[in-house]
């Protein structure tokens, strides 16, 4: 739990700091909001850039390969004596 907390946080700074946060370039969404509607809209952005977010966090950790602890220590004796260290 804590992992995927840390994440939505994560996804939350990332879309704050540089995806601009609630605003859209286009429909006037970029303005603060003036009615509850506007308001609403703005919280539904901001939850789909984060949702968006967090949905390519998850594809990449799921698309690449994770190894195991025995296989990066094999790989790792496996580079040192193919340069001739040991």
């Amino acid at each position: 739990m804590g992992e995927y907390a840390a994440m939505t946080t994560a996804s939350a700074l990332l879309v704050t700091l540089f995806l601009g946060g609630w605003s859209l370039p286009f429909a006037g969404l970029d303005r603060p909001a003036a009615t509850i509607g506007m308001g609403i809209a703005h919280i539904g952005i901001f939850l789909a850039k984060m949702l968006l977010v967090e949905f390519m966090i998850m594809w990449v950790r799921w698309t690449l390969p994770r190894f195991r602890y025995d296989q990066l220590m094999d790989l790792g004796w496996r580079s040192i004596h193919s340069i001739g260290v040991a």
